[in-house]
Parts: structure tokens; C-alpha cells; sequence
């Protein structure tokens, strides 16, 4: 049981620091297919269906899997076709959507990477590529056209025409 406290406690702080101040005071709710708890491998697996919400940030994945090390929580990754995920960045602002076929959360490091038709978007503007990296820390944010691993895609950037957001 000691497991599952800190599974609940590890998605109250994987809520990247982007989201409404009031998401992380909100209750973590998923829901899944299955559940899977092996507390001496250290992982928590959700398949099929799986959505997980608190407050305006929603993750939908045909997977997620919560990665403990030592007790302490330390990954989240989300596996989709594409994995899905949104928050309200601040209060009247458009959503940011995140899709990926993978969505990784690595807290100790603050980095969030999105594997494999990689895209983010949010006012009309959008990043893509095979792989997007972003450092919660730093504040920064870098595309490439992929891992290696599967075909690569190019990094591209669409912009919204000029006064086409409402002010």
C-alpha cells in the first residue's frame, strides 16, 4: 500500500510547472483497462484507455508506466499512438497540446522529451519533429528530426499570420 501512496503523490508532482497553479491542489484520477502494481520491480503500469486527469491537464495513452527507484518515484512514460496531452497554461490562455508516441517525464531532471511524432502546439502555433525535448528548469526547448531509430522527420515550425490572434 505504501507503493500505491506514493504513485498518487508522484502524479500530484509530475504536473509540469506550465499548468494552473490550482492543477497541483486537484485530485490525480486514471482510469485504464488494467492496473499493474509490481512494488519490488518498481513500476506501475496502466494499459488500455488510459487517461489521466487533475485539473485542466489531461494525458490519454494506450500506456503509462510510473518508474520507482529506491521508493521514490523518478519517470512517467506514456505510450500512444500518439500519446495526447493537454493543459491550461494560465487562466484565458489557449490550451498547449502535446502528442508523442512517446511522452516522457524524467523528474529529477525536470525534462520532458516527446519521442517519435513529436508535436506541440498552442495558439495557432506548432512545433513538430521526431523528437522534442524540453528542460522545465532552463526554459528551454529543442526539436530534431529524430533518434536515430526510425525514419526522421524534419523539424517544422508553423506560425499563425500575422493579427490572426484575437488580442
Amino acid at each position: 500500500m505504501k507503493f500505491i501512496s506514493r504513485v498518487l503523490l508522484f502524479a500530484l508532482a509530475c504536473a509540469p510547472v506550465l499548468a494552473l497553479e490550482s492543477d497541483r491542489d486537484q485530485p490525480v484520477e486514471i482510469e485504464s483497462d488494467a492496473a499493474r502494481f509490481d512494488e519490488q520491480q518498481g513500476t506501475t503500469s496502466y494499459t488500455g484507455n488510459v487517461r489521466l486527469t487533475q485539473g485542466s491537464i489531461e494525458l490519454l495513452a494506450d500506456r503509462i508506466d510510473l518508474i520507482s527507484l529506491e521508493g521514490e518515484i523518478t519517470e512517467l512514460v506514456a505510450m500512444g499512438q500518439p500519446a495526447h496531452y493537454e493543459q491550461l497554461p494560465a487562466p484565458g490562455a489557449e490550451k498547449l497540446i502535446a502528442r508523442g508516441n512517446t511522452i516522457r517525464y524524467l523528474l529529477a531532471e525536470d525534462l520532458i522529451e516527446l519521442i517519435g511524432q513529436a508535436s506541440l502546439s498552442q495558439e495557432g502555433t506548432t512545433l513538430s519533429g521526431g523528437q522534442i525535448l524540453y528542460d522545465v528548469r532552463e526554459h528551454v526547448l529543442r526539436a530534431s528530426g529524430g533518434d536515430g531509430s526510425q525514419e526522421r522527420d524534419r523539424v517544422r515550425v508553423t506560425l499563425p499570420p500575422l493579427g490572426s490572434r484575437e488580442e
